[in-house]
């Protein structure tokens, strides 16, 4: 059996040793938004006073970092997960979306991102096997090629339909009801909250 050792509060971390162990955490901790914000804002505070003022490779991904905290706004990744072509209709998209689902919570952000990216992956896809059935030679390893090709428009396709949906059913009232029943039908698609013994239910 284990003896339960026991630390003299002599030994135990002081208030002041703690606040040393969270600045040391933030410095060296990459993940951090303030440790990445603070990183940007020095960034730019020096470069002012350099002559060069071109970003080396570190330098701009020390920016890129701080700038996908807005990424619901300035849609940075979402704009490099896409084609260069398109990176400004994604963008635009997902702040169409999000206006249009009323999209104020991260979640629901999010999910107008996902939505925007599936979509442009669809005209993507689409055009990849546009390239390759154009010219009417198919080879055994096109029609392989078309074959995966013509799954992943599906599954882009499914994607984006599925997010939709999601923000469809985040965009309906809920629905008060009354049971007195022990079981009760409810159609596919819905989403069922109880608070108490109210229930509410939202959903086509």
């Amino acid at each position: 059996m284990n003896k339960l050792t026991v630390v003299p509060s002599s030994d135990l971390l002081k208030l002041s040793d703690l606040d040393k162990l969270k600045e040391l955490s933030h410095a060296f901790s990459g993940a951090s938004p303030t440790h990445a914000i603070n990183l940007a804002t020095d960034l730019e505070y020096k470069l002012k006073s350099r002559k060069d003022k071109e970003y080396s490779d570190k330098e701009r991904d020390i920016i890129f970092s701080a700038l996908c905290l807005d990424e619901f706004n300035n849609g940075l990744q979402l704009g490099h997960a896409v084609p260069s072509h398109a990176e400004a209709f994604a963008v635009d998209l997902s702040h169409q979306l999000q206006n249009q689902y009323q999209c104020t919570t991260p979640s629901k952000k999010s999910l107008a991102h996902m939505a925007a990216l599936n979509y442009c992956r669809i005209f993507s896809i689409q055009r990849q096997i546009h390239n390759v059935s154009g010219n009417g030679r198919l080879t055994d390893l096109g029609i392989k090629y078309l074959t995966i090709m013509s799954k992943e428009l599906d599954r882009a396709q499914r994607h984006y339909l599925t997010t939709i949906q999601a923000l469809e059913i985040g965009l309906q009232p809920a629905i008060k009801l009354s049971i007195r029943t022990q079981t009760a039908n409810i159609a596919s698609q819905q989403a069922i909250q109880q608070v108490g013994e109210q229930v509410n239910v939202k959903g086509q």
